[in-house]
């Protein structure tokens, strides 16, 4: 890797670039031979904070990687050996008492000299293995869970209630079942300042939040809808028809770069409340509005109000310390929080795992029919999979829809029945976990358009090696603000897709949005590093799609949620692709390994 950073650096900058970056950050930064034991402990705290936010456990190997982030960018030592050794003390500092705190069960048995190791660890415990976790994540577990038990005053009866599904199928002109049914009186009869609904993927999750959101505007109450990305945002709201945005975004217009606790955040913002009533009332500084009292915590449109819901759709996906501000801000409001989600899909990207959690400890409502399998057989399997029974797989085995093979013979076969599918007129995705074997697949799949005159061979070199030209499926991969569209009422959003109408000169490119039809041009700097092609995608980025067919490329390192997740995407047909073997090279060299 770092011969090909060298060779891409000095290829496109000249053969002295290495030495001017490298002398420009040494002339920033005073070289140091050791840290004090203050600098080691401050920097000790940081990465623990930075990997909780991350992170609900980690091992060494984190804190490790984090430390070395956090060195490059704080200091320059004046050998590698000083680096190492500060990177050495600031781990055992981070791993260390009163900072991050070891979990797991001690042996139950004392083992044996003969099956320990040089030093001292049992022959059965992974090495380094060991994981940590901190009392502020345990902390903001335990609130969670307390959430889930602690009364509000605002809740429908179950007379209100008990008409509105019926009414809401008449108007919508669709059927709930018994378990939607359930979850929408679950959640809209329950006074707990936090309830959990728990859902497989196709089981009407979405359509039983409709019904939900008319029983609140009955009610005269509030839905707030929160996703972990913005692409979820967008489908929630325009699914729900009601004001959606990111728990990220929400949290930031709130209180910017924030990473206090959830009592903490609220008793920051209590005492800025208070400050600005103190000067309203000595006649300094500006006059509080009414809008500011209805929305205290300085979050714009989302501005919370007693008798507010907040919904966290993909709540397996959200961060437990961002679950945790969510929920503290919604009971300082007079406002509850619905956790709808699945925990055996995905997790989160942040420090996760709180929705299992809440659900365990407190209980959730769990909708048990699903809607969105055309095959019945097809819709048992996938619960079976959901739970890790290796019974689901005979479904795919039965009906020709598990092959294997060697990488390259999969990645073919996948893409050739993709390519038949889209040709049919069906909506289809190719899947895999690495970034790596997406990319493979999107380049197949342009330059099967590119010789079928669809797509324009030249066009722009993206960031992963590809090139996209007019006519070329795109997606963005980063939120930003600044790139409005739709006479500004839309940004661009991570995991939107788009099809590319022409190319600039200066590495722009005019797109139109799949969904909404709206174009827009997308600058050079955000297409060169922030635009890749969309024929396939990774699963992480799938979650929560439907489509007819579906083809995920099943390799060593998916394990059950992902894939479940990419088993379940598709209403008509899912097959899998499983790499089961790797090929010798041919030439004996090759198949020859010599140390060093």
């Amino acid at each position: 890797m770092r011969a090909d950073w060298t060779a891409n650096l000095t290829g496109r900058f000249g053969p002295n670039a290495l030495d001017q970056i490298t002398a420009t950050v040494n002339a920033a930064l005073e070289p140091v031979a050791a840290l004090e034991a203050k600098q080691i402990n401050e920097l000790a705290a940081r990465v623990v904070e930075v990997i909780g936010e991350a992170r609900a456990t980690w091992t060494r190997w984190n804190i490790h990687a984090e430390t070395m982030r956090q060195l490059r960018t704080e200091h320059v030592f004046t050998t590698p050996q000083a680096q190492r050794e500060a990177a050495e003390q600031i781990v055992a500092a981070a791993l260390g008492e009163g900072v991050s705190i070891r979990i797991g069960m001690p042996a139950p048995v004392e083992v044996p000299k003969v099956l320990r190791r040089s030093d001292g660890v049992s022959v059965f415990e992974k090495h380094e293995g060991h994981r940590f976790t901190s009392q502020k994540i345990l902390d903001a577990e335990t609130r969670l869970v307390d959430a889930a038990s602690t009364a509000t005053v605002y809740s429908a009866s179950a007379e209100a209630v008990r008409g509105q599904p019926d009414a809401f199928e008449s108007d919508s002109g669709r059927t709930l079942d018994t378990g939607q049914r359930r979850l929408v009186e679950a959640f809209a009869t329950d006074n707990r300042l936090l309830a959990v609904g728990i859902g497989p993927a196709g089981s009407g999750k979405t359509t039983a939040m409709r019904a939900y959101g008319d029983v609140l505007d009955a009610e005269g109450h509030r839905l707030i809808g929160l996703t972990p990305s913005a692409k979820a945002a967008k489908v929630l709201e325009h699914e729900l028809g009601i004001r959606c945005t990111t728990i990220d975004k929400f949290l930031w217009d709130i209180s910017p770069g924030n990473r206090r606790s959830g009592p903490e955040l609220v008793a920051t913002l209590r005492h800025e409340d208070t400050r600005l009533d103190a000067e309203q009332d000595m006649g300094a500084g500006r006059v509080r509005s009414s809008a500011d009292r209805s929305a205290p915590f300085g979050s714009g449109q989302l501005g919370l109000r007693p008798g507010d819901v907040i919904l966290v759709d993909e709540a397996s996906m959200a961060g437990t310390l961002n679950l945790d501000r969510v929920t503290a801000l919604a009971a300082h409001a007079g406002a509850q929080v619905r956790l709808l989600g699945d925990a055996h899909q995905l997790g989160a990207v942040a420090s996760g795992g709180a929705l299992r959690l809440i659900a365990a400890k407190a209980g959730a409502t769990e909708l048990n029919e699903l809607h969105r399998f055309k095959d019945p057989a097809f819709a048992t399997a996938s619960l079976e999979l959901r739970v890790g029974s290796g019974n689901a797989l005979d479904y795919f085995q039965n009906r020709g829809r598990l092959v294997g093979g060697t990488e390259d013979a999969m990645a073919g076969a996948l893409y050739a029945a993709w390519k038949a599918d889209t040709t049919a007129g069906k909506r289809s995705l190719m899947l895999a976990k690495e970034n790596k074997a997406v990319s493979a697949l999107t380049a197949k799949a342009r330059a099967d358009r590119v010789a079928a005159g669809e797509v324009k061979d030249h066009g722009i070199a993206l960031h992963d090696g590809n090139t996209a030209g007019r006519g070329d499926w795109v997606v963005t991969r980063e939120n930003d603000s600044r790139l409005r569209y739709c006479r500004g009422k839309d940004t661009v959003r991570n995991g939107e897709t788009w099809t590319v109408i022409r190319t600039f000169k200066d590495g722009s490119m005019k797109v139109k949005n799949h969904t909404s039809k709206a174009t827009t041009t997308l600058p050079g700097w955000y297409v060169k590093q922030q635009v890749e092609l969309a024929y396939a995608s990774t699963v992480a980025r799938s979650q929560g799609m439907t489509v007819d067919t579906a083809h995920p490329l099943m390799t060593a390192g998916m394990d059950r949620n992902a894939l479940y997740v990419a088993a379940t995407r598709a209403a008509e047909t899912t097959t899998l692709y499983a790499v089961t073997h790797t090929p010798l090279p041919a030439a004996p060299d090759d198949r020859t390994w010599r140390p060093g």
